[in-house]
């Protein structure tokens, strides 16, 4: 496991935050734009000359199409590293990308995306920022401090190939697999600063820091296993509740596995120091919608657990009937 920078996510994020994307998403959810910091004025500075460039306008038809906040960002990971972008997990494009009435795909994007990294010159901005990039790091800490092990080890998941990456323009963390067309498997978290005060980017205290790693890597972990069992119950006629759609969770699939998920978590932080030493509250899962999070910790504890390791077999279904019972 290796925290970095990586270049592809900050390419496209830059091109979101010129098209002020996360800001109105931050205004939309938490009634305020995203903190403020000298990074974002050297963006807008060194791409202001570019502010007519065809991959705002390209970026925006896009993004009408795609179906959650995080496909642009696995978008970004099934490519290599600019300036080639050559789709590496051409498999991937199902899981993320349009709508069924898109009008719009990626291969329409990265291509202009390209454009803009030769046209702008972003390399040389990218390694004038490598400074700011070693104190995103810095401030972020060190690998070990996460205990990894431990959601690995309970969601009997082993993996190589993962990186946490730091993303200083997103809002919020997310965990995503890539299948390469090389059979190989990309693990990564991406994980965003919730301000910057007194020239330091602020991740959280190290209790939150280990509870959002693994809440993320547990989206990977049991993903396929959650969408596999859902599909075996009728759920085309249920519909998402508004709280979850106003909280970016826009079908049963997800919802379901975001709830378990959850759930997970606050198993871990129970078995590994106790619910007093959370730092993620419990009412504002409920505030977000998952208002049934303890009760379904409790499943999971009490049905799915052998040896102090989530089990995958016929029971985990039944969690899955519980949560869908809940939603």
């Amino acid at each position: 496991m290796e925290i970095v920078i990586d270049k592809r996510i900050e390419l496209l994020t830059i091109v979101q935050t010129l098209c002020n994307y996360w800001d109105n998403i931050s205004l939309k959810h938490a009634s305020e734009p995203l903190y403020q910091c000298k990074y974002k004025e050297a963006i807008k500075e060194y791409f202001a000359k570019h502010k007519n460039h065809e991959i705002f306008d390209s970026y925006n038809i896009f993004i009408n199409d795609i179906r959650d906040i995080s496909a642009p960002i696995k978008m970004a990971l099934c490519y290599s590293n600019p300036p080639e972008l050559i789709n590496i997990a051409s498999k991937n494009k199902d899981n993320f990308l349009t709508t069924d009435n898109s009008t719009y795909h990626h291969e329409e994007f990265m291509p202009k995306l390209r454009k803009f990294y030769m046209d702008t010159n972003f390399e040389q901005f990218y390694q004038k920022s490598k400074n700011e990039y070693i104190k995103l790091l810095g401030d972020y800490g060190n690998k070990a401090e996460l205990s990894l092990s431990i959601a690995l080890d309970y969601l009997g998941y082993k993996i190589e190939n993962f990186n946490i990456i730091i993303s200083p323009l997103v809002m919020g963390g997310f965990g995503l697999k890539v299948k390469t067309d090389n059979n190989g498997t990309l693990h990564y978290t991406i994980i965003s600063p919730f301000d910057h005060i007194n020239n330091k980017y602020n991740f959280g205290p190290l209790q939150f820091k280990k509870e959002m790693v693994w809440h993320e890597i547990g989206h990977p972990a049991i993903g396929d296993l959650t969408k596999h069992y859902v599909n075996q119950f009728s759920i085309t006629k249920k519909k998402a509740p508004e709280i979850f759609l106003d909280n970016f969770y826009t079908s049963i699939e997800n919802i379901t596995e975001e709830y378990i998920i959850r759930a997970i978590t606050i198993r871990l932080v129970e078995m590994n120091g106790g619910l007093e030493i959370m730092e993620f509250p419990i009412e504002v899962h409920a505030m977000q919608g998952f208002k049934d999070v303890l009760a379904i910790k409790d499943f999971i504890k009490e049905n799915c657990e052998e040896n102090g390791k989530l089990i995958k077999d016929s029971r985990y279904k039944k969690l899955v009937e519980y949560v869908l019972e809940k939603i």
